[in-house]
Protein backbone atom coordinates (compact mmCIF):
# COMPACT_ATOMS: atom_id res chain seq x y z
CA UNK A 1 0.00 0.00 0.00
CA UNK A 2 1.34 3.48 -0.77
CA UNK A 3 0.71 6.64 1.29
CA UNK A 4 1.06 9.63 -0.44
CA UNK A 5 0.80 13.43 -1.04
CA UNK A 6 1.00 15.41 -3.87
CA UNK A 7 -0.72 18.42 -5.62
CA UNK A 8 1.21 18.13 -8.80
CA UNK A 9 2.40 15.47 -10.98
CA UNK A 10 5.79 16.54 -11.85
CA UNK A 11 6.24 16.69 -7.69
CA UNK A 12 5.13 13.30 -7.78
CA UNK A 13 7.34 11.65 -10.88
CA UNK A 14 10.56 13.83 -9.41
CA UNK A 15 9.90 12.26 -5.48
CA UNK A 16 8.79 8.96 -6.63
CA UNK A 17 12.16 8.95 -9.08
CA UNK A 18 14.86 10.23 -6.37
CA UNK A 19 13.51 10.26 -3.19
CA UNK A 20 14.34 7.36 -0.45
CA UNK A 21 11.59 8.04 1.68
CA UNK A 22 9.83 5.05 3.15
CA UNK A 23 6.26 6.39 2.67
CA UNK A 24 6.37 5.24 -1.32
CA UNK A 25 6.04 1.58 -1.51
CA UNK A 26 3.19 -0.37 -3.05
CA UNK A 27 1.31 -3.79 -3.30
CA UNK A 28 0.37 -5.53 -6.43
CA UNK A 29 -1.80 -8.54 -6.98
CA UNK A 30 -3.35 -10.52 -9.93
CA UNK A 31 -2.53 -7.73 -12.46
CA UNK A 32 -3.90 -5.11 -9.72
CA UNK A 33 -2.30 -2.27 -7.85
CA UNK A 34 -3.54 -0.81 -4.69
CA UNK A 35 -2.12 2.67 -2.89
CA UNK A 36 -3.89 5.33 -0.71
CA UNK A 37 -3.19 8.75 -1.90
CA UNK A 38 -4.19 11.57 -0.30
CA UNK A 39 -5.89 14.16 -3.11
CA UNK A 40 -5.36 17.86 -2.72
CA UNK A 41 -7.03 20.46 -4.07
CA UNK A 42 -7.33 24.52 -3.89
CA UNK A 43 -10.96 26.05 -1.80
CA UNK A 44 -10.76 28.93 -3.77
CA UNK A 45 -13.72 29.67 -5.31
CA UNK A 46 -15.37 26.89 -4.51
CA UNK A 47 -18.02 25.22 -2.15
CA UNK A 48 -17.28 22.07 0.06
CA UNK A 49 -18.71 19.45 -2.21
CA UNK A 50 -16.83 20.87 -5.13
CA UNK A 51 -13.48 20.51 -3.11
CA UNK A 52 -13.96 17.15 -2.14
CA UNK A 53 -14.94 16.48 -5.18
CA UNK A 54 -11.93 17.73 -6.98
CA UNK A 55 -9.58 16.74 -4.47
CA UNK A 56 -10.59 12.93 -4.93
CA UNK A 57 -10.32 13.09 -8.50
CA UNK A 58 -6.66 14.79 -8.29
CA UNK A 59 -5.84 11.27 -5.29
CA UNK A 60 -7.59 9.07 -8.85
CA UNK A 61 -4.72 11.04 -10.56
CA UNK A 62 -2.04 10.54 -8.88
CA UNK A 63 -2.67 6.68 -8.25
CA UNK A 64 -2.06 6.07 -11.99
CA UNK A 65 0.53 8.17 -12.23
CA UNK A 66 2.39 7.00 -9.20
CA UNK A 67 1.85 3.00 -10.60
CA UNK A 68 3.16 4.47 -14.21
CA UNK A 69 6.32 6.14 -12.61
CA UNK A 70 7.22 3.45 -10.72
CA UNK A 71 7.11 0.79 -13.60
CA UNK A 72 9.45 2.90 -16.11
CA UNK A 73 11.66 4.02 -13.89
CA UNK A 74 13.41 7.44 -13.77
CA UNK A 75 15.59 7.49 -17.01
CA UNK A 76 12.43 5.88 -19.40
CA UNK A 77 10.32 8.40 -17.40
CA UNK A 78 12.17 11.65 -18.51
CA UNK A 79 12.95 10.22 -22.09
CA UNK A 80 9.59 9.61 -23.06
CA UNK A 81 7.48 11.95 -20.49
CA UNK A 82 6.25 13.52 -23.74
CA UNK A 83 4.52 9.95 -24.57
CA UNK A 84 3.63 9.30 -21.23
CA UNK A 85 1.56 11.86 -20.68
CA UNK A 86 -0.59 11.47 -23.81
CA UNK A 87 -0.69 7.59 -23.59
CA UNK A 88 -1.20 6.98 -19.50
CA UNK A 89 -2.05 10.20 -18.37
CA UNK A 90 -4.19 11.92 -19.98
CA UNK A 91 -6.21 9.07 -19.95
CA UNK A 92 -6.02 8.15 -16.30
CA UNK A 93 -10.12 7.20 -15.54
CA UNK A 94 -9.49 4.05 -18.02
CA UNK A 95 -6.85 2.33 -15.45
CA UNK A 96 -9.43 3.21 -12.29
CA UNK A 97 -11.16 0.10 -11.37
CA UNK A 98 -12.03 0.71 -7.51
CA UNK A 99 -11.71 3.59 -5.13
CA UNK A 100 -12.53 4.41 -1.28
CA UNK A 101 -12.88 7.72 0.04
CA UNK A 102 -10.99 6.63 3.80
CA UNK A 103 -12.39 10.08 5.55
CA UNK A 104 -14.56 13.25 4.92
CA UNK A 105 -11.70 15.21 4.71
CA UNK A 106 -9.94 18.38 6.16
CA UNK A 107 -9.37 22.15 5.14
CA UNK A 108 -5.95 23.38 6.15
CA UNK A 109 -4.75 26.55 4.81
CA UNK A 110 -7.01 26.83 2.07
CA UNK A 111 -6.96 23.65 0.62
CA UNK A 112 -8.66 20.54 1.01
CA UNK A 113 -7.28 17.07 2.03
CA UNK A 114 -8.72 13.96 1.92
CA UNK A 115 -7.29 10.09 2.06
CA UNK A 116 -8.21 7.98 -0.80
CA UNK A 117 -7.62 3.81 -1.58
CA UNK A 118 -7.17 3.17 -5.19
CA UNK A 119 -7.04 0.14 -6.54
CA UNK A 120 -5.75 0.37 -10.54
CA UNK A 121 -5.25 -2.05 -13.17
CA UNK A 122 -1.61 -2.54 -12.95
CA UNK A 123 -1.94 -4.90 -16.17
CA UNK A 124 -3.73 -2.44 -18.31
CA UNK A 125 -1.18 0.01 -17.05
CA UNK A 126 1.83 -2.18 -17.77
CA UNK A 127 0.10 -3.17 -21.33
CA UNK A 128 0.19 0.09 -22.76
CA UNK A 129 3.38 1.18 -21.62
CA UNK A 130 4.84 -1.81 -23.20
CA UNK A 131 2.91 -0.73 -26.32
CA UNK A 132 4.84 2.84 -26.21
CA UNK A 133 7.77 1.35 -25.81
CA UNK A 134 7.26 -0.52 -29.06
CA UNK A 135 5.65 2.11 -30.93
CA UNK A 136 7.98 5.23 -29.35
CA UNK A 137 11.61 4.34 -28.89
CA UNK A 138 12.68 6.94 -26.21
CA UNK A 139 14.58 10.23 -27.73
CA UNK A 140 18.35 9.57 -26.94
CA UNK A 141 19.27 11.67 -24.10
CA UNK A 142 22.77 12.39 -25.54
CA UNK A 143 24.41 12.21 -29.02
CA UNK A 144 26.75 9.58 -27.81
CA UNK A 145 27.60 6.43 -29.90
CA UNK A 146 28.07 4.64 -26.94
CA UNK A 147 25.57 1.52 -26.66
CA UNK A 148 22.54 1.45 -24.09
CA UNK A 149 23.29 -1.60 -21.83
CA UNK A 150 20.44 -3.83 -19.92
CA UNK A 151 21.98 -5.94 -17.36
CA UNK A 152 20.46 -9.80 -17.29
CA UNK A 153 22.96 -11.07 -14.60
CA UNK A 154 20.94 -14.06 -12.12
CA UNK A 155 22.87 -14.30 -8.62
CA UNK A 156 23.32 -16.79 -6.40
CA UNK A 157 23.92 -15.71 -2.79
CA UNK A 158 25.04 -19.35 -1.25
CA UNK A 159 26.19 -22.67 -2.89
CA UNK A 160 22.58 -24.10 -2.89
CA UNK A 161 20.67 -21.11 -2.64
CA UNK A 162 17.94 -19.80 -4.41
CA UNK A 163 19.02 -17.86 -7.66
CA UNK A 164 17.73 -14.53 -7.94
CA UNK A 165 17.25 -12.70 -11.48
CA UNK A 166 15.00 -9.66 -11.99
CA UNK A 167 13.06 -10.53 -15.14
CA UNK A 168 11.00 -12.88 -12.80
CA UNK A 169 9.01 -10.25 -11.19
CA UNK A 170 8.74 -11.83 -7.72
CA UNK A 171 6.68 -9.85 -5.11
CA UNK A 172 9.40 -9.05 -2.83
CA UNK A 173 12.16 -9.02 -5.20
CA UNK A 174 15.99 -9.64 -4.19
CA UNK A 175 18.76 -6.67 -4.90
CA UNK A 176 21.21 -8.57 -6.86
CA UNK A 177 24.56 -7.14 -5.73
CA UNK A 178 26.99 -8.06 -8.78
CA UNK A 179 24.68 -6.54 -11.07
CA UNK A 180 24.08 -3.21 -8.97
CA UNK A 181 27.56 -2.98 -9.17
CA UNK A 182 28.04 -3.41 -12.34
CA UNK A 183 25.53 -0.46 -13.21
CA UNK A 184 27.12 1.43 -11.19
CA UNK A 185 30.44 1.15 -12.54
CA UNK A 186 29.57 1.39 -16.22
CA UNK A 187 27.54 4.16 -15.50
CA UNK A 188 29.63 5.94 -14.17
CA UNK A 189 32.33 4.86 -17.08
CA UNK A 190 29.84 6.99 -19.55
CA UNK A 191 27.46 4.21 -20.74
CA UNK A 192 23.44 4.33 -19.90
CA UNK A 193 22.69 1.68 -18.13
CA UNK A 194 18.86 0.62 -18.64
CA UNK A 195 17.05 0.49 -15.32
CA UNK A 196 15.07 -2.47 -14.51
CA UNK A 197 11.24 -2.36 -15.17
CA UNK A 198 8.07 -4.12 -16.22
CA UNK A 199 8.75 -7.11 -18.88
CA UNK A 200 7.44 -6.13 -22.10
CA UNK A 201 4.67 -7.68 -24.70
CA UNK A 202 6.06 -10.21 -26.67
CA UNK A 203 4.50 -13.32 -23.89
CA UNK A 204 5.69 -16.22 -25.80
CA UNK A 205 9.68 -14.73 -25.18
CA UNK A 206 8.33 -14.00 -21.18
CA UNK A 207 7.22 -17.59 -20.75
CA UNK A 208 10.40 -18.91 -21.49
CA UNK A 209 12.54 -16.09 -19.33
CA UNK A 210 10.13 -15.39 -16.55
CA UNK A 211 11.14 -18.90 -14.50
CA UNK A 212 14.48 -19.48 -16.23
CA UNK A 213 17.00 -17.45 -15.14
CA UNK A 214 19.56 -18.48 -17.34
CA UNK A 215 18.68 -16.68 -20.38
CA UNK A 216 19.78 -17.67 -23.76
CA UNK A 217 20.98 -15.10 -26.24
CA UNK A 218 18.50 -15.06 -28.36
CA UNK A 219 16.01 -14.60 -25.67
CA UNK A 220 18.22 -11.90 -24.48
CA UNK A 221 18.65 -10.05 -27.83
CA UNK A 222 14.50 -9.99 -27.94
CA UNK A 223 14.44 -8.32 -24.39
CA UNK A 224 16.95 -5.92 -25.18
CA UNK A 225 15.08 -4.74 -28.43
CA UNK A 226 11.85 -4.40 -26.05
CA UNK A 227 13.45 -2.15 -23.56
CA UNK A 228 15.49 -0.33 -26.03
CA UNK A 229 18.77 -1.67 -25.56
CA UNK A 230 21.96 -1.68 -28.11
CA UNK A 231 24.11 -4.54 -25.86
CA UNK A 232 22.73 -6.97 -23.43
CA UNK A 233 24.82 -8.25 -20.74
CA UNK A 234 23.78 -12.08 -19.79
CA UNK A 235 25.51 -14.05 -17.04
CA UNK A 236 25.52 -15.46 -14.08
CA UNK A 237 27.33 -14.54 -10.66
CA UNK A 238 28.16 -17.19 -7.51
CA UNK A 239 28.97 -16.73 -3.66
CA UNK A 240 30.55 -19.33 -1.55
CA UNK A 241 32.39 -19.93 1.50
CA UNK A 242 36.23 -20.39 0.94
CA UNK A 243 38.72 -21.41 3.17
CA UNK A 244 39.37 -19.08 6.34
CA UNK A 245 42.74 -17.81 6.46
CA UNK A 246 41.61 -14.96 8.64
CA UNK A 247 41.34 -16.22 11.61
CA UNK A 248 38.12 -17.39 14.22
CA UNK A 249 36.24 -14.15 14.20
CA UNK A 250 36.30 -13.49 10.47
CA UNK A 251 34.88 -16.02 7.58
CA UNK A 252 36.29 -15.23 3.82
CA UNK A 253 34.15 -15.29 1.02
CA UNK A 254 34.37 -15.40 -2.79
CA UNK A 255 32.26 -14.60 -5.76
CA UNK A 256 32.34 -15.48 -9.70
CA UNK A 257 31.10 -12.74 -11.80
CA UNK A 258 30.67 -14.16 -15.30
CA UNK A 259 29.32 -12.61 -18.32
CA UNK A 260 28.84 -12.27 -22.26
CA UNK A 261 27.70 -9.32 -23.62
CA UNK A 262 25.68 -9.28 -27.29
CA UNK A 263 24.59 -6.69 -29.70
CA UNK A 264 20.29 -6.58 -29.43
CA UNK A 265 20.92 -6.01 -33.73
CA UNK A 266 23.16 -8.37 -35.08
CA UNK A 267 23.10 -10.94 -32.35
CA UNK A 268 26.84 -10.95 -32.45
CA UNK A 269 28.79 -11.51 -29.24
CA UNK A 270 31.01 -8.61 -28.34
CA UNK A 271 32.53 -9.22 -24.96
CA UNK A 272 33.19 -11.58 -22.27
CA UNK A 273 34.85 -11.39 -18.75
CA UNK A 274 34.95 -13.45 -15.68
CA UNK A 275 36.24 -12.04 -12.43
CA UNK A 276 36.56 -13.19 -9.04
CA UNK A 277 36.31 -11.46 -6.09
CA UNK A 278 37.00 -12.44 -2.12
CA UNK A 279 36.19 -10.63 1.21
CA UNK A 280 35.93 -11.24 4.50
CA UNK A 281 33.36 -10.20 7.23
CA UNK A 282 32.14 -11.36 10.30
CA UNK A 283 28.60 -11.24 9.18
CA UNK A 284 28.12 -13.93 6.27
CA UNK A 285 25.53 -12.32 4.72
CA UNK A 286 27.77 -9.07 4.35
CA UNK A 287 30.47 -11.14 3.57
CA UNK A 288 28.85 -12.60 0.33
CA UNK A 289 27.36 -9.54 -0.66
CA UNK A 290 30.79 -7.97 -0.43
CA UNK A 291 32.55 -10.59 -2.99
CA UNK A 292 29.54 -10.29 -4.99
CA UNK A 293 30.05 -6.63 -5.41
CA UNK A 294 33.76 -6.63 -5.67
CA UNK A 295 33.74 -9.06 -8.60
CA UNK A 296 30.42 -7.04 -10.21
CA UNK A 297 33.19 -4.23 -9.83
CA UNK A 298 35.80 -5.68 -11.65
CA UNK A 299 34.03 -7.66 -14.17
CA UNK A 300 32.71 -4.17 -15.06
CA UNK A 301 35.54 -2.52 -15.59
CA UNK A 302 37.27 -5.41 -17.72
CA UNK A 303 34.06 -5.43 -19.85
CA UNK A 304 33.78 -1.35 -20.39
CA UNK A 305 37.04 -1.42 -22.56
CA UNK A 306 36.07 -4.30 -24.14
CA UNK A 307 32.47 -2.52 -24.94
CA UNK A 308 35.04 0.71 -25.85
CA UNK A 309 37.19 -1.46 -27.93
CA UNK A 310 34.06 -3.11 -30.10
CA UNK A 311 31.74 0.13 -30.16
CA UNK A 312 34.35 2.62 -31.46
CA UNK A 313 35.25 4.44 -28.24
CA UNK A 314 33.74 6.31 -25.96
CA UNK A 315 31.17 9.87 -26.04
CA UNK A 316 32.21 11.09 -22.68
CA UNK A 317 35.36 10.92 -20.91
CA UNK A 318 35.88 14.49 -19.91
CA UNK A 319 33.69 17.84 -19.82
CA UNK A 320 32.28 20.41 -18.03
CA UNK A 321 30.09 19.89 -15.34
CA UNK A 322 26.68 21.43 -15.30
CA UNK A 323 24.82 21.82 -11.75
CA UNK A 324 21.16 22.35 -11.99
CA UNK A 325 19.27 23.96 -8.89
CA UNK A 326 15.27 24.20 -9.14
CA UNK A 327 14.80 20.57 -10.85
CA UNK A 328 11.90 19.19 -8.45
CA UNK A 329 9.43 20.38 -11.73
CA UNK A 330 10.15 17.27 -13.91
CA UNK A 331 8.59 19.25 -16.74
CA UNK A 332 10.67 22.46 -16.80
CA UNK A 333 14.17 20.11 -15.56
CA UNK A 334 12.43 17.56 -19.05
CA UNK A 335 12.15 20.80 -21.41
CA UNK A 336 15.58 22.75 -20.09
CA UNK A 337 17.66 19.26 -21.12
CA UNK A 338 15.59 18.90 -24.20
CA UNK A 339 16.51 22.80 -25.03
CA UNK A 340 20.56 21.88 -23.39
CA UNK A 341 20.48 19.41 -26.11
CA UNK A 342 20.06 21.93 -28.72
CA UNK A 343 22.48 24.31 -28.17
CA UNK A 344 25.64 24.12 -30.68
CA UNK A 345 28.75 22.84 -29.43
CA UNK A 346 27.13 20.23 -27.02
CA UNK A 347 27.85 16.53 -28.14
CA UNK A 348 26.65 14.80 -25.44
CA UNK A 349 24.95 15.07 -21.90
CA UNK A 350 25.29 12.41 -19.16
CA UNK A 351 23.43 12.46 -16.04
CA UNK A 352 25.73 11.95 -13.15
CA UNK A 353 24.36 12.61 -10.18
CA UNK A 354 20.51 12.98 -9.06
CA UNK A 355 19.08 15.25 -5.70
CA UNK A 356 16.44 15.45 -4.02
CA UNK A 357 16.22 19.25 -5.89
CA UNK A 358 19.40 19.29 -7.95
CA UNK A 359 20.88 17.29 -10.57
CA UNK A 360 24.91 17.25 -12.09
CA UNK A 361 25.33 16.55 -15.60
CA UNK A 362 28.70 15.99 -17.28
CA UNK A 363 28.51 18.05 -20.99
CA UNK A 364 30.72 17.36 -23.55
CA UNK A 365 30.81 21.08 -24.87
CA UNK A 366 33.33 22.68 -27.56
CA UNK A 367 33.65 25.99 -25.35
CA UNK A 368 34.56 26.63 -21.64
CA UNK A 369 31.84 27.35 -19.26
CA UNK A 370 31.82 30.68 -19.59
CA UNK A 371 30.55 30.05 -23.36
CA UNK A 372 27.91 27.61 -22.14
CA UNK A 373 26.25 29.87 -20.04
CA UNK A 374 26.15 32.28 -22.32
CA UNK A 375 24.49 30.12 -24.47
CA UNK A 376 21.80 28.88 -21.84
CA UNK A 377 21.38 32.66 -20.47
CA UNK A 378 19.53 32.94 -24.05
CA UNK A 379 17.42 30.60 -23.85
CA UNK A 380 13.67 31.71 -23.29
CA UNK A 381 10.81 29.22 -21.27
CA UNK A 382 7.54 29.86 -20.56
CA UNK A 383 7.30 28.30 -17.11
CA UNK A 384 10.48 29.21 -15.68
CA UNK A 385 13.31 31.86 -15.92
CA UNK A 386 16.81 30.92 -15.54
CA UNK A 387 19.42 32.28 -12.42
CA UNK A 388 22.81 31.84 -13.22
CA UNK A 389 25.21 31.29 -10.28
CA UNK A 390 28.34 30.34 -11.29
CA UNK A 391 30.21 29.81 -14.99
CA UNK A 392 33.80 28.89 -14.09
CA UNK A 393 35.98 27.21 -16.85
CA UNK A 394 35.00 23.17 -15.94
CA UNK A 395 31.88 23.95 -14.27
CA UNK A 396 28.54 25.81 -14.48
CA UNK A 397 26.02 25.99 -11.92
CA UNK A 398 22.25 27.22 -12.57
CA UNK A 399 18.85 27.38 -11.04
CA UNK A 400 15.65 26.99 -13.09
CA UNK A 401 13.16 29.43 -10.82
CA UNK A 402 9.51 28.82 -10.99
CA UNK A 403 7.18 32.14 -11.14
Amino acid sequence: MTLFRCPSFFFVCWFLLFSVSPMVSGQETSGQRTVTVIGDTSVAGKDAAAARQQAIADALATAVEISAVEMLGPDETVARFDDLNQIILENEKAFIQTYEVLSGGTTLQKRFRIPVRVTVSAALIRERLDAMRAEAPPEPETKSERPRLLILVAEQQTERGTVHYWWREEEQPVAIASGQAMAQVLSEEGYAVIPHGALFQDPETVARIRFNPYIEPGDAAVVGRNLSADVVIVGTAVARRSLNVMGEALSTFSATVSVRAFSTKTGEEIAKVARTGMESKTDPAAGRRAALEKAGNMCAAKLADQLDAAWGGAAVEEGLRLIVGGTRNLGNFVMFRRELRNIAGVHAIRLQEMRTNEAVLQIDYDGDGAALAQAIEKKRFETFSLKLYNAAPGEVRIELVAP
